[in-house]
């Protein structure tokens, strides 16, 4: 699932999951969940929307 969400990066709002019916990651847009971006680090990736801190940024 983590190669999905970040193979999708820059497509807003995307997030994997996982369905155990169908035993395979699938993707589901999810237009108020923010954005996964890229930092100057090329160890981290922030999430870019509202809720989650002041500056919009957290890093995971």
């Amino acid at each position: 699932m983590l190669h999905s969400d970040l193979s999708n990066i820059k497509t807003y709002g995307y997030k994997s999951y996982f369905n155990d019916r169908l035993n395979k990651a699938e993707a589901k847009i999810n237009n108020i969940q923010g954005i996964l971006k890229t930092t100057k680090s090329r160890f981290n990736c922030a999430i870019l929307g509202f809720g989650f801190s002041k500056s919009g940024y957290q890093t995971v």
